[in-house]
This record gives structure tokens, sequence and C-alpha cells, in this order.
């Protein structure tokens, strides 16, 4: 019991230290020693809310902190990757394990969604069908350009895919935070509206570096 209230504790220091440095890395200006040190600060807490969400999810059978601890640290992992590795000539074998470890993970949700929407569990259906289906989305472009090697010739690509996607771990942090916090609203909006306001910020992003 002592136990399991440590890694409670630690997976939520965790998760408030990844809010606090999540909205850091955003203040602080592009590029600086400043925003990497807080970056790479941000992506150590998103490792420790991963791990302890694994356990927590087990031990609470709560399929939802798992997902999104998956889909969060997805989001940070190929966030850092796209900064340090902006070709596909520096990667080993952890790297390639990885990104089709999560394209498989990402597969099931959505066959798990569509399982959930057949059964009657419409709101976890449309849950796991948004977040697979993202997942699943940005692990094929992780695919064409890391393990088979196309090129894409999208201006500031990597750039782009590490603002996109760092932005997007964050906005899964605070979706954690929402659905453990806001109890009023009802489970789909909680679930989703973060992830709606974090498409706008992203699509901004986008914008600034496709020009």
């Amino acid at each position: 019991m002592e136990y399991a209230k440590v890694i409670l504790a630690v997976h939520v220091i965790a998760g408030v230290l990844c809010l606090l440095t999540g909205s850091l890395v955003f203040i602080l200006k592009k590029g600086t020693a400043e925003h990497v040190k807080m970056g790479r600060a941000y992506y150590a807490a998103m490792s420790i809310v991963f791990v302890t969400s694994v356990y927590e999810s087990a031990v609470k059978n709560n399929i939802f902190l798992l997902l999104i601890g998956i889909f969060s640290y997805y989001l940070v992992y190929t966030g850092i990757l796209y900064n340090r590795n902006r070709s596909s000539d520096k990667m080993n074998l952890w790297n390639y394990t990885r990104i089709i470890f999560f394209a498989v993970i990402f597969l099931a949700m959505v066959l798990y969604g569509i399982y959930a929407l057949i059964a009657g569990a419409t709101a976890l259906g449309v849950i796991l069908l948004v977040f697979g289906g993202i997942g699943a989305f940005l692990s094929k472009t992780d695919i064409m350009f890391y393990i088979l090697k196309k090129e894409i010739k999208a201006r500031n690509f990597s750039v782009r895919s590490h603002l996109g996607r760092m932005t997007g771990s964050y906005i899964a942090a605070v979706t954690a935070f929402a659905v453990n916090n806001i109890h009023f609203l009802p489970t789909v909006v909680i679930w989703l509206l973060p992830t709606v306001l974090g498409f706008i910020l992203i699509s901004y992003y986008d914008r600034q570096y496709s020009r």
C-alpha cells in the first residue's frame, strides 16, 4: 500500500512539473539555452509520468490513464527526436523499435475504438478513435521519414514536427489534468476540448514556419 502511495505521489508531482516546465518552454524564446534546458526537464518529467501511469493504470484498471500516458510520451519523444535527428541517418535500433511499437499501439487503439462503438461504448470509442487516429497518422510520417527514408519536401519539416509534437504533448498533459480534476462536464468534452484548442495552437505554429 505504501509503495502504491509513493508511485501515486511521484506521478502527481511529475504531472505538475510537466505543466510548469511545459508552460516555460512556450514562454522562453525558441532555440535559446534556457529553452533547451527547460525542454529537457519537460521531457524528463513526461517520461516519469509515462512510467508511473503504466503502473497506476494497471492498479486502477484505468485504460484511459494508460492511453493518455502512451500518447503523451509518444508526442514528446518524437518531438525531441525530430529536433535532434533532422535526418534519417543518425537513427539507431532503439529509435526504430520505439517508432514501430507506437505505430502498433495506435493501430490497436483505432481497432479497439471501432469495437467500442459497435459495442455501444460511444465515449470510449470516440476517444480511442481520435487519439489512436492522430497517433496512427503521425506514426505513418515517422515510418516514412526515419525507417523508409522517404524525403519529405515540406518546408522546415523537422522544425514544424518538433513544435507540433511538443505542443501536442503539452495539450495531452493538460488533458490528463482536466480528466482527473474536472467533473462537471461530459467525459468526451473534457477529453477532446484541449485537443481542439491544441490543434488551433499547432496550426498557428505550423503556419509561422511553413512560409
